[in-house]
């Protein structure tokens, strides 16, 4: 039977079939066989190049939601495309496109060999972990680089659970997930990790077992009597031995539960507890503790328990031993400046064989043995060279590094006395309940006489004045009570009344009406006062107290700057003051400096000859400008040395150079300690009218620039007008005082806001920090005969040593800058460009043969003051002939 080849192939196939088992796939041909490996070999490679752009991706680069410049080069080490593609997965899925690669990967590896092909439950573990790492990173924000967040899909994906299970909820929820896909993708059998630790803590327990148990052993033997009785001081001693489990009740000799070994508990602490241990922290915990075991002497500090319970904490013992008769137990005190500011190494203790105790007397003792005097001899020198090799160790103090740097900053003065200041003779005479009540119900008629509805919600007495807080009904414009002032203080028949509408931070409105009875407010209760006690500024200033009478210290630092304005006898002159004696108890010369500038020569007199100052009191306005001139030389110079040290605050410039020390490199051998440095003018004014272009452009320069040089300035005024308070200076002030003003448009000018006109003088103000709301302070009164005490304290401290002489001082900045305009030439033009433009000018009129100022202007497009100067010289030149009538055009004359 003949069967043709197509037939014959075909019946092959069929028996093929029909012989191969059901269970076995059908092999594939070579073409099948190398698109797969090569598709596997794509995928491989693909997870390798999104991997690589992932790992290198910078939000910098351009994406398809990120345009930068085309000349801007790429950050991602795949380069554009790489840019690209981690771009468009980061901004997707967040840190969650971390798991493509591996997706890619592991597919690949499948595609070429079935060793690595992944079960149906592993791609079920990622796929769920790939949606816990988009929620976390939504949630939390996690992430490596700058691949981090969740995506679009991963805040999706958090708001929606957390709208549906509640933050909380979806939090469990997805923390399920999460260990879940872990065990599926990576085969994690939680239990078997339990159990695994579970035997790690055993075997660690049992390893270190012999050693704490010897160790809290000593230690409870020796020193459990010493901790109750610092921990339990209010039990009576038959209380104690309950509580002592292993001592022996009737026999009053402490006997140790075993032979104890000294070096066997040292080197067992030092080989737990090594590193640097501060005696400091036990010179107050060192008790001496005898008995009669052996004749001997155990010093361990009480707290080493603490110590073993915490492992990072240091420690250190000191065992020594001496004959002692006394079986008693007897804690001795120590000195509280024992060993401070020591640390000690506990390893290098190891090498020496005793240490001198009695060069700081640690333990004391009712009798002296030959251990003691052998100590005494043979280790006399031995801790300070100990102390020598360990400082190079050990952390530098800020005492040491204070006395290894005498020559930067000079012995500090002691401050003044509280004893130089007059104490109050009045006690605060605030209202009585009956006057308070008498003043709501007034102030509540006068309301409602203009039909104004409210309550009355809170009422504060001070010193000076009375706040009368009042919630208006709903539907009452907080204007209608503004504008009231007037008419209340006439119901109340009161000096003045000032609304604040609203007050800061309430729904109420603010009445202050002033009291029957002003009490003083002294200085000295304002030193005295926790406030300024606490301020740790040298620069620290007690302007006064509030409306409550709670005292008021802002620190001259953190404003930077301050500008003082009120009318005559308001407290301007006097809050000066207030603000010297502030600084003088609170710094000395060698934290602060002072310029003083009073051309009314008489509110500052007072302060001559003081150390504080780099210059005695200026009078002069010529002197004054000067001042101003070496202020902004100062800061210049100031900020010169911190650019060479690379920081960015005077602070941090003097405690670099503190850490330097003595050794000093040879570029920074010319530094020195920065002090603050304050700029006081009692009258702007005054000097405005004198030299207002060059003092305004000192003040305004000083303003903006010498806050973090460490110059500050306190300019006082008493004409708060525009000409004299300008823009400039105004705008960089953001601290303001005001005193009690003529009327509102001063108050403007100073606060930038109405207020300051119903003030009621002597000292009430209204102060406006940098950035807050304007507060109504009451200054302090200072009397000349305080201020002459402090003074005069500080000129038998210290004899004022004078920096600078303002009259012979010439600004290194201006020395190349002198001009020459002042000169009898007939060529007052010193600039080149108008010498070639007049050249120009004069070419044109012999070529036009006529000559006016309008000619000149049309033709340079210049101003007519400069056509009419060249005129005006050709004239004199002789180039043209003198005008006859006006400014008409003129013919040159011939030559």
């Amino acid at each position: 039977m003949i069967y043709s080849g197509k037939e014959n192939k075909s019946t092959r196939n069929l028996s093929l079939q029909q012989s191969r088992p059901n269970n076995e796939t059908p092999p594939e041909d070579n073409n099948q066989k190398l698109a797969r490996e090569l598709f596997g070999l794509f995928l491989i490679f693909w997870g390798l190049l999104v991997l690589l752009s992932l790992l290198s991706h910078d939000q910098r680069d351009p994406s398809l939601n990120h345009v930068v410049s085309n000349f801007s080069k790429a950050h991602n080490q795949a380069g554009i495309f790489g840019a690209y593609i981690s771009g468009l997965l980061v901004d997707i899925f967040g840190f969650s496109a971390i798991v493509w690669p591996a997706i890619f990967i592991a597919w690949g590896a499948g595609c070429i060999t079935t060793w690595l092909t992944i079960p149906w439950w592993r791609w079920l573990g990622f796929f769920i972990l790939s949606f816990c790492l988009i929620s976390f990173g939504a949630a939390w924000n996690f992430g490596i680089g700058d691949v981090r967040g969740g995506g679009i899909i991963g805040m999706t994906i958090y708001k929606q659970s957390s709208i549906i299970f509640g933050t909380i909820g979806s939090t469990l929820i997805w923390l399920f997930l999460f260990f879940i896909s872990l065990e599926f993708a990576f085969g994690i059998a939680w239990l078997n990790i339990l159990h695994r630790l579970q035997n790690i803590i055993k075997n660690k327990i049992e390893k270190y077992d012999i050693s704490l148990k010897t160790i809290c052993s000593i230690c409870l033997n020796y020193n459990w009597l010493c901790f109750i009785q610092n921990y339990f001081p209010f039990k009576k001693q038959e209380e104690y031995i309950d509580i002592i489990p292993l001592y022996e009740i009737h026999n009053p000799t402490l006997q140790p539960a075993y032979p104890y070994d000294s070096s066997l508990l040292h080197n067992t602490l030092a080989h737990q507890y090594t590193g640097i241990a501060t005696l400091s922290s036990y010179r107050s915990e060192r008790i001496q503790y005898s008995h009669t075991s052996n004749n001997q002497l155990w010093n361990i500090p009480h707290s080493l328990q603490e110590t073993l319970k915490k492992s990072h904490k240091k420690s250190i013992i000191s065992t020594t031993y001496n004959e002692f008769t006394s079986p008693d137990i007897t804690p001795l005190t120590l000195e509280d400046d024992t060993f401070e500011d020591t640390h000690i190494d506990i390893d290098k203790l190891e090498n020496l064989d005793t240490i001198d105790i009695t060069t700081h007397p640690l333990i004391t003792s009712p009798t002296t043995n030959k251990y003691e005097e052998q100590i005494q001899h043979t280790s006399s020198n031995n801790l300070p060279k100990l102390l020598e090799s360990f400082s190079e160790t050990s952390s530098i103090p800020t005492s040491t590094a204070l006395r290894q740097t005498t020559n930067l900053v000079k012995h500090k003065l002691p401050l003044p006395s509280l004893s130089l200041l007059h104490s109050s003779t009045e006690n605060d005479i605030l209202p009585s309940q009956l006057t308070l009540k008498e003043k709501s119900k007034k102030v509540m008629d006068c309301l409602s006489d203009f039909n104004i509805q409210g309550e009355l919600v809170r009422v504060t007495p001070g010193p000076v004045i009375t706040l009368f807080e009042i919630r208006p009904a709903p539907g009452v414009r907080v204007s209608r009570i503004a504008n009231l002032s007037d008419d209340l203080a006439r119901s109340l028949m009161a000096e003045a009344v000032r609304i604040q509408a609203p007050v800061p931070g309430s729904d109420t409105v603010g009445i202050e009406i002033p009291n029957e009875n002003r009490s003083l407010v002294s200085f000295k209760t304002l030193i005295q006062s926790k406030a300024f006690k606490n301020s740790s500024s040298p620069l620290s200033m007690a302007l006064g107290k509030d409306i409550e009478g709670k005292s008021t210290v802002k620190d001259l630092a953190t404003m930077p700057h301050i500008l003082v304005a009120g009318t005559t006898g308001a407290g301007k002159s006097v809050c000066l003051n207030t603000i010297l004696l502030s600084f003088l108890y609170n710094a000395t010369p060698t934290d602060l400096k002072l310029i003083l500038i009073d051309p009314k020569r008489v509110e500052l007199a007072m302060y001559t000859q003081l150390p504080h100052l780099i210059h005695p009191v200026v009078t002069e306005p010529a002197l004054a400008k000067v001042a101003l001139e070496w202020a902004v030389y100062e800061m210049d110079r100031r900020y010169n040395c911190l650019a060479r040290l690379g920081v960015k605050h005077f602070n941090e410039f003097n405690k670099k150079l503190l850490s330097i020390g003595n050794n000093k490199p040879e570029e920074f051998a010319d530094l020195t300690y920065l002090p603050y440095l304050v700029v006081i003018i009692d009258e702007l004014a005054d000097l405005m009218m004198t030299a207002g272009k060059e003092v305004e452009g000192s003040i305004v320069r000083l303003a903006q620039l010498a806050r973090a040089a460490g110059i500050h300035l306190i300019v006082a005024t008493q004409r708060p007008s525009v000409d004299v308070v300008t823009g400039l200076i105004k705008a960089n002030f953001p601290s303001r005082i005001a005193f009690q003003v003529a009327n509102k448009y001063d108050s403007r000018t100073i606060l930038d806001a109405t207020g300051a006109e119903q003030l009621l003088g002597k000292g009430d103000m209204l102060f406006k920090p940098n950035g807050g709301k304007i507060q109504r302070l009451h200054g302090a009164f200072v009397t000349d005969e305080e201020v002459t005490a402090v003074t005069e304290y500080w000129r038998k401290q210290q004899a004022p040593v004078y920096e600078v002489d303002f009259s012979n001082w010439n600004n290194p900045l201006n020395i190349n800058n002198t001009t020459t305009s002042n000169t009898n030439t007939k060529t007052p033009f010193s600039s080149s460009d108008e010498e070639s433009l007049y050249a120009e000018a004069i070419t044109f009129v012999q070529e036009q043969g006529r000559m006016s100022i309008s000619l000149l202007q049309r033709r340079f497009r210049i101003g007519f003051n400069k056509a009419a100067r060249f005129v005006e010289r050709m004239e004199e030149e002789g180039i043209l002939p003198p005008t006859i009538r006006g400014n008409r055009s003129r013919t040159i004359r011939s030559n």
